[in-house]
């Protein structure tokens, strides 16, 4: 019976580490893209707005922006998945 556990909590051990590395690598590749894409629309609504805004202010905003981008929610999801796999087992 202890074997069987050991199997499936290997399985499951390694499922949360591929998706881990699945989802850095997609955060590493597609971070930067993100952040082009949020200050693009940010000096094209400054713009549509009519309003002045400088590039440190632009940045300030794209930074807010990616502090909750999809890539790394999704690598801190399972990242804390990992963590309940290692604890719980």
């Amino acid at each position: 019976m202890l074997f069987i556990f050991m199997q499936m909590y290997f399985k499951e051990l390694e499922k949360s580490f591929k998706d881990i590395a699945k989802s850095t690598e997609a955060a590493i590749t597609g971070e930067t893209d993100y952040r082009e894409q949020n200050k693009e629309r940010e000096m094209a609504m400054a713009e549509a707005d009519g309003i002045e805004m400088s590039d440190e202010d632009i940045e300030k905003n794209v930074a807010i922006l990616s502090e909750s981008s999809p890539h790394k929610m999704r690598v801190e999801k399972d990242f804390q998945r990992m963590l309940k796999v290692m604890q719980d087992g």
